[in-house]
């Protein structure tokens, strides 16, 4: 099962009557997982890929203008990166029996 409008909505805990603009950021957020080499995985497994989704639909769904000002901006950036960093290792790592490097 896919990453929903639905699921999305809840996780940003959003009203039910705006769920048709949230496609986009889901469909980019997969994109963006594919790209980093971290595709859904098989099985039923699947709460972490579901969860780095979501984040990432969440972060593009928070930052759509594309305006960040202030101390903010470095901070977000590096605290969006190591949190994009841990989810895309621990998922390429999973079930390979090896340890990603630190």
């Amino acid at each position: 099962m896919a990453v929903t409008n639905d699921m999305l909505a809840e996780y940003l805990r959003l009203p039910p009557d705006n769920l048709d603009s949230l496609q986009i950021y889901i469909d980019a957020a997969v994109d963006y997982a594919t790209a980093a080499d971290v595709p859904e995985p098989e099985g039923e497994n699947k709460s972490l890929y579901h969860l780095l989704i979501m984040s990432l639909a969440a972060n593009y769904y928070d930052n759509r203008g594309l305006s960040v000002s202030g101390t903010y901006a470095g901070t977000a950036e590096e605290t969006r990166r190591s949190i994009l960093n841990s989810f895309i290792l621990n998922l390429r790592y999973r079930g390979k029996g090896e340890e990603p490097e630190p």
